[in-house]
């Protein structure tokens, strides 16, 4: 029964991810800076969509490797808006 009980509680969040999740919020901030100096919706909405997945990553029972690949792919898309931002 107490084996039951451990299987089916979530998992502690994995303090490397919180770290990423923190990192790509200070990201997110910065992006957010650059946005406020120009008025582009795509990229408003994809910063909000950033943040709540970034949120996302802290909550309990969130697995590694799904953590890591949307952290891959947050990263990539902020890195791609922070282009865009600079370019206009």
């Amino acid at each position: 029964l107490q084996q039951d009980e451990l299987a089916a509680s979530p998992s502690i969040p994995d303090e490397n991810i919180i770290a990423q999740a923190d990192e790509i919020a200070d990201s997110l901030k910065e992006l957010e800076e650059e946005l406020n100096k120009g008025n582009d919706p795509e990229l408003e909405q994809l910063l909000k969509e950033l943040k709540e997945k970034a949120e996302e990553l802290k909550e309990p029972g969130v697995d590694v490797k799904e953590a890591l690949a949307k952290i891959s792919e947050m990263q990539a898309a902020i890195q791609s808006a922070q282009s865009q931002a600079s370019l206009e």
